[in-house]
């Protein structure tokens, strides 16, 4: 369990949630401020902090000055400067000035910059005009008669295989040589198995935040669990996992969805678009229901069958699990 009392200033409200609900996963005491100077008053008061996470770029008192008087009144506090960029002559004044550290912020708004994802499934005639793009770097709105210039960054992301793809032309060669500046093999989660513990506080944190949620606990136990779980979803399997154990807020329901999965093989999705006469939308709606299904028998089980609680839980209307009950048939039995 840890004890030190962590104080967080930003100016940001988003940031300091963030960085509050990461470090209370971690069990320590976070407490925040808005300013450099209403940083300095929480300081000269009791309890004073033991370390000081303090962002460089604030209106006002800025993070150095801020720094500078933090210095003045507790000479041995630790202090961590935060900024979205490195800056080394920032950092070098900030370690003169005392500072314990300087890190790059978790997260930051990075403008201009395009993710796209699954590029391998991009149709050849959408791979055209992206190359058109990138060549020029402009385009044109339909319907428009002047050029749009672009100053992007671009970052691809497939797992197909890359040389199968342009032998079979699925994928453009001279596409593929304009995007590959750079190249970031990921091996699949099950290969990464030592980020595990760090990917679950993680996601415990960014959907706690973006929920309005406290982040609930990641025991030894369930970090033992996801660590030995094979992950065939890989990221986005153990991100809908934490979802899911935050929504429900029951370590022992998650867990025992995690045994079954590893010990169940996964249907092939070859069988379930049959099951759903070839068609792609039948499918979707299929594994929409068996969501919804699982989902609310799973609610009523733990809450007894209370409707009412179940309803609170699943964070719907009575009147909308009444009715979803009655469109699955579920019954008690």
């Amino acid at each position: 369990m840890n004890s030190a009392n962590i104080l967080v200033v930003d100016d940001e409200p988003g940031m300091l949630r963030y960085l509050r609900t990461l470090l209370e996963v971690d069990s320590y005491e976070v407490s925040t401020a808005e300013s450099g100077e209403e940083a300095v008053a929480r300081v000269q008061q009791d309890p004073n902090p033991d370390v000081v996470l303090l962002d460089l770029l604030m209106p006002g008192l800025d993070g150095l000055q801020t720094l500078e008087q933090l210095r003045k009144i507790r000479p041995r506090l630790k202090v961590v400067m935060l900024s979205c960029v490195s800056d080394t002559r920032k950092v070098a004044q900030a370690i003169r000035l005392g500072a314990q550290d300087y890190l790059t912020k978790p997260f930051q708004k990075a403008e201009g910059t395009i993710l796209l994802d699954e590029i391998g499934e991009m149709p050849p005639g959408l791979q055209a005009k992206l190359l058109h793009v990138l060549q020029d770097q402009s385009f044109s709105r339909l319907g428009g008669r002047s050029l749009v210039r672009v100053d992007v960054r671009i970052l691809a992301a497939t797992n197909i295989d890359i040389q199968q793809a342009i032998a079979t032309k699925k994928l453009r060669e001279d596409l593929y040589y304009r995007l590959n500046a750079f190249t970031l093999h990921l091996p699949p989660l099950r290969e990464r198995r030592e980020e595990i513990p760090l990917l679950l506080r993680h996601f415990m944190a960014l959907y706690a935040h973006r929920y309005g949620r406290n982040a609930l606990p990641v025991s030894p136990g369930l970090v033992d669990a996801c660590v030995r779980y094979s992950w065939p979803g890989n990221l986005r399997e153990l991100e809908n996992f934490v979802k899911r154990y935050l929504i429900l807020g029951d370590e022992s329901v998650v867990l025992g969805e995690l045994e079954a999965a590893a010990v169940a093989p996964a249907e092939p999705a070859a069988s379930r678009l049959a099951g759903a006469n070839g068609d792609l939308k039948s499918l979707v709606r299929s594994v929409k229901d068996e969501a919804e299904i699982e989902a609310i028998t799973r609610a009523l089980e733990r809450t007894r069958w209370n409707r009412k609680e179940a309803a609170r839980l699943l964070q719907i209307s009575y009147k909308a699990l009444l009715y979803k009950i009655r469109q699955y048939n579920i019954d008690h039995s």
